[in-house]
C-alpha cells in the first residue's frame, strides 16, 4: 500500500507539471475504485438510474480536481481523499439527476449550451470545467467522419434513434451501434 501511495504521489507531481500521460496512468490506478463507487450509488432495485459512462466522466473530472486540491501536509492519504471527492461527485450528480426528473448528465448524448447556461454560473471552477469539456467535445467532433458527426448533431436535437435513422436513410440498429461506439471513443478521448 505504501508503494502504491508513493507511485500515486509521483503521478500527481507529473500531472501538476502538465504531463498528459500521467493522468491516464493515475486513472488506471483508480479505475476499479471508480466503477465500484458508480455501481454502489447507481443501482436502484437492480436497474441503473444513470448511464455509467456519464458517471465515469464525472468521476474522472472529480479525480482530476482531487489532484489539484489535495494538500500533502494534511494527514490524509491521497487514495482516501480521492475516494471521498469521487464519491461525493457521483452522489451529487445522481441527486441532481433525480431532482431534474430524468434529465441526463452532461454527456455525449446531451450537450448543454455552455454559452447561455454557464454565462451566469456562480462557480468559476465549474465554469472552467464546462468550458474544458466543450473544447474537448469540439476536438472530438473534428475527429469524426460525416455520418458519425451527423448522428451526434441529430441526437443533440433530441431526435429519437428511429428519427435519426429515417433522416439518414440507415437502420435504427446502425444508429444504436454508432452511438454506443461513439460513447466508448469519447470516454477514451477524455482520458
Amino acid at each position: 500500500m505504501i508503494e502504491k501511495e508513493i507511485h500515486v504521489h509521483k503521478l500527481i507531481r507529473r500531472i501538476r507539471n502538465h504531463d498528459q500521460e500521467a493522468f491516464g496512468e493515475l486513472l488506471e490506478v483508480f479505475q476499479r475504485m471508480i466503477y465500484k463507487i458508480i455501481y454502489s450509488f447507481n443501482l436502484d432495485n437492480g436497474d441503473f438510474r444513470a448511464d455509467e459512462n456519464d458517471l465515469f466522466q464525472e468521476a474522472c473530472l472529480a479525480l482530476y480536481d482531487a489532484v489539484f486540491t489535495y494538500e500533502e501536509d494534511r494527514n490524509v492519504q491521497f487514495l482516501t481523499y480521492a475516494y471521498m471527492v469521487i464519491r461525493s461527485r457521483v452522489s451529487t450528480q445522481l441527486r441532481c439527476l433525480s431532482r431534474n426528473q430524468g434529465e441526463e448528465l452532461v454527456s455525449i448524448d446531451n450537450r448543454l449550451d455552455h454559452s447561455l447556461k454557464f454565462a451566469v454560473s456562480e462557480d468559476p471552477v465549474q465554469y472552467h470545467r464546462d468550458e474544458e469539456f466543450k473544447e474537448k467535445y469540439e476536438q472530438f467532433l473534428s475527429t469524426l467522419n460525416d455520418e458519425d458527426r451527423k448522428i451526434l448533431e441529430l441526437r443533440d436535437e433530441d431526435l429519437s434513434y428511429k428519427q435519426i435513422a429515417e433522416e439518414l436513410g440507415i437502420t435504427v440498429k446502425r444508429v444504436d451501434n454508432r452511438l454506443r461506439n461513439l460513447k466508448k471513443r469519447f470516454k477514451h478521448f477524455m482520458m
